[in-house]
């Protein structure tokens, strides 16, 4: 109901300032610089004080003004205070702050609409202007900001723009000035590169030039300054700068300073950077990964929102490939008869001009469409294959054809005008096109468009609003796109929109980003970021099946064996990964079927019945050598002295020698890793050691389909850090088609470690801390919910917390098992897991439990770790399951701890326990009257139903422990509604807590009915709570308070019971963790 696209926004603003000019084949999407936001982040935003005008979107939290009584106890005292007044500042749009999760805002002014995926807590003496409005708990396809699609389009604009040659020179003036000059030619865009160099080849420390100065360049000029390095600074003034024609680009960057009192005159593009600002005036918008403006006495950051103006043109080949006059530019095609006056293609398509010699000067057989072509004649443009093809989201990329075999991608044509730059591709059988949407270039709207398979040839159609799914109907009569849960038909010989279906989804909690749209058994589905979900274009509804497993799908497409093709972007290496999925056995791991060198946005499959490339019979059949599909790391992160394991997954018949290469990065060969590799070809079963991976090889057995590489690490004396390298594999017939994998040692210092001086006998040098809890809890989509609970519906997904006494002191191992007490691994939980710190979140995915324990490499300063696993549905109609999780860093296991958790059955009964076998006709209704008591009321303290879980969250992060000062909840659910009413009881025991000194015992109670909630509940003795008719359950509110003593972790638990007696007894523990 809320959402727009950030294109639209783009170009409404363009079309009222006239500003954007540049065409779709030469100009950069910059709509996001010229929508009027003034602060675009992925993380938080966060200000003491302020003023904006213009929106402000933040992936994550928005903080603003924070620092007053309504906040100081949630969110701590700040450093300063002075109000923070926003306005939207734009004309077509209302909203002035959209976060993807929770809006805090002080005793400040706002004039807008505020949006938040979770909550809005303001100040109670909050303005608001006008008639505006806030709105809560709004999906992610319902806010007015589409994060995925602008983080993707401020990196690769930022990518794009870092690639550009510089125009003019870089000049150290002084110790503390630049002087940036323009070259003195007509450019539109002058680019300018600082990179700790000037143009006489003297450094520069970037943090100690307070003064840059632009020199040369009038105010229609469009200036792009890309400041080079992960830690760049910004400080002092900037003089000369036209702000609404200049970008800032740090690509590089993942921190960013911006001292003091600076403005900022132009875009601050840094979509990887933490930026930190204390003051200044920011003219343009801020797109970041996260922004902190600090203030101080007398300081704050001033956010005007200005829209950008300038000409972003990316493509640096100006010259006209498209003439159509009398025997072209000179006489023949662009040089007098194609490329090389008959080279390439002998007089080209247009065999210079299309009436000077083309298909009428010479015929067929004299120059015709390809001058010559392979017999002197004829028409020899070669034919597209059938099989997968993928566009690209990126600019200046053509549609390819996807060579899963080979795990490489090849142009199916040379065309003309090769930007077929799309999020959106589907394949049309009657036809034989592939139509795709064009992406927004400017100001320019998006198109309808296809490729004729035929000739190669791209036609464009009608505008559209927007889509980044399409697909056909399965008999190509109907084309559908999507965007978000919005589902247009359009109209396939025009391109017109036929109608816009609006879907109603099953699941508010989920995301309906990125994604593609299929047909599965001729239903309409939606593959999103995470889910398969079905359209039901009738009733307008949208049900979540489930997780799909590969988490950042960006396209999708239904193979010949029913399974689905899902692409994967890999956005540091802009390579993709293909996926095979069952859609019927969602539980399954996804396999990975390639990698290719190129950014994939979507996918289509064509199978065309006419002559294509393939259909030529090759007799008599040659062996199919192997390729090599993929690589990925399954033991990456190891601690020194543990081995590190690569799996590459290979396709082919032959026997092969695959080549092995291991190169140092900032680890060193033979000296933190080993340069002998141990290989396996039957999944770790056995193993080829002492293989020379010094530019080695090793023989590949024939129909093997993937190799386990193991790589030695080192330990040594040194406190390092951690450090990496590659290793890359080819076979040795096809030299140019190389994978690499980056693998991570995890530095342990000198000494030893906890077992005794490890491998260099340096003895006891620090003992990992002991794990004082692991808590157990359901999850859904990744995050805690009111739902969460001690045990897991088969299918979902679980994770335990597990807790150390203390932070790390030093690196060191963790290792961890899951063990079967009445389930059986792989067939009722997934032998594949994901670990995470629980203060990074740094996920690492596909860790293998299949083969006893498995590692965790901990950081100095972690204070736990998290284990994530994903049950399994399956039909069979069983008892409840229970499995453990393991978890110790000794040798001898002595300081092992377990949790258990519970799978519950998903079928549609429970086991089957069998029928009764008394007579149903035995006993006879009683005759007497009925009694004068309360009709509700239990008649024993056995009607009201017993505790089935109990839940322990934070409510500020989510998470099974609390820290000081922060409240949580415990949500205890009963076994069924309640038919009467009754009592139940609770008691907060203290274990290594003080009760009214470490928590309050004022709590809030709240049953799950239509009762009142119950607020500061006398609660240090036993409290009560009133169970009435229809009660499910009920919600404990605690608050912790905050000391300044250092005292670790501590635990209380809460007692709840309905018998007086307390055989029915049931606890929940819960730890705080010191501030």
């Amino acid at each position: 109901m809320f959402k727009h696209k950030l294109a639209l926004i783009a170009g409404a603003v363009a079309a009222a300032t006239g500003s954007m000019h540049a065409t779709a084949s030469d100009s950069a999407d910059i709509g996001l610089l010229s929508n009027g936001y003034s602060v675009m982040v992925w993380q938080d935003f966060i200000a003491r004080s302020g003023s904006g005008n213009g929106a402000i979107a933040a992936g994550n939290n928005i903080y603003i003004d924070y620092d007053n009584p309504s906040f100081n106890n949630r969110y701590g005292v700040a450093q300063s205070n002075g109000g923070y007044s926003l306005s939207s500042g734009k004309v077509t749009t209302t909203e002035a702050l959209v976060a993807g999760n929770n809006v805090v805002f002080g005793e400040s002014s706002v004039f807008g609409n505020i949006y938040a995926g979770k909550t809005v807590d303001l100040a109670k003496n909050y303005v608001l202007g006008g008639t505006k409005q806030k709105f809560e708990n709004v999906s992610a396809d319902d806010l007015p900001f589409d994060f995925d699609d602008a983080k993707e389009d401020a990196t690769e604009l930022s990518l794009e723009l870092n690639k550009k040659d510089s125009t003019g020179t870089v000049t150290l003036k002084s110790s503390a000035e630049l002087v940036l000059t323009a070259s003195k030619t007509d450019d539109d865009i002058q680019v300018f590169t600082i990179n700790g160099q000037d143009e006489s080849g003297k450094s520069f420390d970037l943090a100690n030039i307070r003064s840059i100065y632009l020199e040369g360049v009038d105010q229609d000029t469009t200036v792009v300054v890309n400041f080079k390095g992960e830690h760049p600074q910004l400080s002092g003034g900037l003089h000369g700068f036209h702000s609404a024609k200049t970008v800032f680009n740090f690509a590089e960057a993942t921190t960013l300073n911006i001292t003091s009192f600076i403005d900022i005159l132009g875009v601050v593009l840094a979509p990887n950077a933490d930026i930190e600002s204390s003051s200044g005036n920011a003219y343009m918008a801020i797109i970041a990964n996260s922004l902190v403006a600090q203030g101080g006495p007398g300081a704050q950051l001033t956010l005007q929102g200005g829209v950008f103006s300038g000409d972003l043109s990316l493509d640096d080949d100006d010259s006209d490939d498209d003439d159509d006059s009398d025997d072209g530019d000179t006489g023949g095609g662009d040089t007098g008869g194609g490329d090389t006056g008959g080279g390439d293609t002998g007089g080209g398509d247009t065999g210079g001009g299309d009436t000077g010699g083309g298909d009428t000067g010479g015929g067929d057989t004299g120059g015709g469409d390809t001058g010559g072509g392979d017999t002197g004649g004829g028409t020899t443009k070669p034919l597209a294959c059938n099989g997968l093809y993928g566009v690209s989201g990126r600019d200046g990329k053509p549609m390819v054809y996807v060579d899963l075999e080979k795990g490489i991608v090849n142009q199916p044509f040379d065309f003309d005008a090769p930007n077929h730059k799309s999020d959106a591709v589907a394949y049309d059988a009657i036809n034989d096109r592939l139509y795709y949407i064009t992406k927004t270039n400017g100001s320019l709207a998006p198109k309808v468009a296809y490729v004729d398979m035929q000739t190669g040839a791209d036609v464009e159609l009608a505008t559209i609003g927007g889509g980044y799914r399409l697909v056909f109907s399965p008999d190509s009569t109907r084309l559908f796109a999507s965007s978000g849960r919005n589902i247009v038909e359009i109209n396939p010989t025009n391109g017109a929109v036929i109608s816009t279906i609006q879907l109603a989804a099953n699941d508010e909690s989920i995301t309906f980003g990125m994604g593609d749209l299929v047909f599965i058994n001729d239903d309409l589905h939606i593959v999103t970021k995470q889910h398969l979900v079905l359209a039901d274009l009738e009733n307008k509804k949208a049900t979540v099946i489930g997780k799909h497993g590969v988490d950042g799908a960006t396209g999708a497409e239904v193979g010949a064996d029913g399974h689905l093709l899902i692409s994967k972007i890999n956005a540091a290496t802009s390579q993709t990964t293909i996926f095979k999925v069952n859609p019927n056995q969602l539980q399954d791991q996804p396999v990975v079927i390639a990698t290719v060198d190129y950014a994939i946005n979507d996918l289509a499959l064509r199978d065309y019945a006419g002559q294509t490339c393939d259909t030529d019979v090759v007799d008599p059949v040659e062996p199919t050598m192997p390729s090599i599909l993929a690589i990925e790391a399954i033991a990456d992160r190891q601690v020194e002295g543990d081995a590190l394991i690569a799996k590459v997954t290979l396709t082919g018949e032959e026997e092969a020698v695959l080549t092995i290469d291991l190169a140092s990065n900032t680890a060193d060969i033979d000296v933190d890793f080993s340069s002998k590799v141990s290989v396996s070809f039957d999944d770790g079963q056995t193993w080829q050691s002492n293989v020379d991976a010094k530019a080695g090889s090793v023989t590949v057995p024939k129909g093997v389909t993937s190799a386990l590489i193991k790589v030695a690490s080192i330990t040594d004396a040194d406190n390092e850090g951690d450090e990496n390298f590659r290793l890359a594999v080819a076979f040795s017939h096809a030299p140019d088609v190389t994978k690499t994998a980056l693998l991570t040692i995890v530095d342990k210092p000198a000494g030893g470690g906890n077992n005794g001086g490890g491998n260099n006998g340096g003895g006891t040098v620090c003992d990992m801390p002991r794990v004082s809890f692991i808590t157990a809890l359901s999850i859904f989509n990744g995050e805690y919910t009111q739902d969460s609970k001690a045990f897991t519906y088969e299918g979902g997904e679980m994770q335990f917390e597990v807790g150390f006494n203390g932070p790390a002191q030093c690196n060191g191992n963790y290792q961890f098992n899951l063990n079967d007490i009445e389930t059986t691994q792989g067939i009722d939980y997934s032998e594949r897991v994901s670990v995470s710190s629980l203060s990074d979140s740094q996920w690492l995915d596909n860790v293998s439990v299949a083969s006893g324990s498995a590692t965790y490499a901990v950081k100095e300063g972690d204070e736990g770790f998290i284990v994530r696993v994903k049950t399994l549905a399956d039909t069979q109609k069983e008892q409840n399951e229970v499995f453990t999780l393991s978890v110790w860093s000794k040798s001898d296991q002595s300081d092992v701890k377990y949790k258990d958790h519970s799978i519950e059955n998903n079928a549609d009964t429970d086991a089957d326990d069998n029928p009764g076998t008394g007579d149903p006709d035995a006993g006879n209704p009683g005759s007497g009257n009925p009694g004068t008591g309360s009709g509700d009321s239990c008649s024993s303290e056995d009607e009201v139903p017993a505790m089935k879980f109990i839940t322990a969250l934070s409510v500020d992060e989510g998470r099974s422990y609390t820290k000081e000062g922060g409240q949580m909840e415990y949500y205890a659910g009963f076994e069924k509604e309640a038919s009467c009413s009754g009592t139940f009881y609770f008691e907060f025991v203290d274990r290594h807590t003080v009760k009214g000194v470490d928590y309050s015992t004022l709590v809030d109670i709240e049953t799950w009915d239509d009762q009142a909630k119950q607020t500061n509940v006398d609660a240090s003795a036993v409290a009560a709570v009133q169970v009435v008719k229809g009660t499910a359950g009920f919600t404990i509110t605690l608050t912790t308070t905050t000391d300044n003593e250092a005292e670790g972790l501590e635990e209380y638990l809460l007692h709840t019971w309905r018998k007086a007696d307390k055989s029915d007894l049931y606890v929940k523990d819960h730890t705080i963790m010191n501030r």
